[in-house]
């Protein structure tokens, strides 16, 4: 089993790599291995389906931990570090992941993040705790402050809910004070 590595990106985040094992027949590949992650309850998995030039988000979980496997397509997975006793604070990356790249990504609760699809994707990703809107806070994913270089195409599909967004500044402020009165 390869080493999972988190170089470049925030705290308890995890690129883990994915081992394909190709024959004749075709390609198997380990999706998720319940060792390679600390979360050892995840209880809920979506399949995604993206059209090209969709941003998912930027979101973050008061509760939860994501898993996330491109299956087809390629996303960028934006990432910035909301922990203020993290050592990688403020802490912003791009990663992307495809299906060639062999990895899957473990976000932590309080990493927010983002999903741009450059190409029609279908995206796998568990959850450890059900999905809930109480669960999540958003910002506007091109708030400058979140330093996060999404690439310029011209036409950025967002949600309605995504696109009225507040600031990264007023989410750092409710996530902060949910921490402080909830642990």
């Amino acid at each position: 089993m390869e080493k999972s590595v988190n170089v470049g990106v925030p705290e308890g985040v995890i690129l883990t790599p994915l081992k394909p094992i190709t024959d004749c027949r075709g390609t198997l590949c380990e999706a998720f291995r319940l060792d390679r992650v600390p979360e050892k309850k995840f209880v809920q998995w979506n399949l995604v389906r993206s059209n090209v030039g969709t941003l998912r988000g930027v979101h973050v979980h008061k509760n939860r931990a994501d898993y996330l496997v491109v299956i087809e397509g390629e996303m960028l997975l934006g990432l910035y570090d909301m922990r203020r006793n993290s050592p990688t604070f403020q802490q912003s990356t791009i990663v992307s992941i495809t299906p060639e790249t062999h990895k899957a990504a473990y976000i932590p609760t309080g990493v927010a993040h983002g999903f741009y699809f450059t190409q029609p994707s279908l995206t796998m990703y568990g959850l450890t705790e059900y999905w809930s809107m109480a669960d999540e806070m958003g910002c506007h994913p091109f708030d400058a402050d979140l330093k996060l270089n999404w690439p310029d195409t011209g036409s950025v599909q967002l949600s309605d809910r995504d696109q009225a967004a507040g600031t990264l500044a007023v989410m750092q402020a409710e996530y902060d004070e949910w921490v402080n009165t909830h642990g």
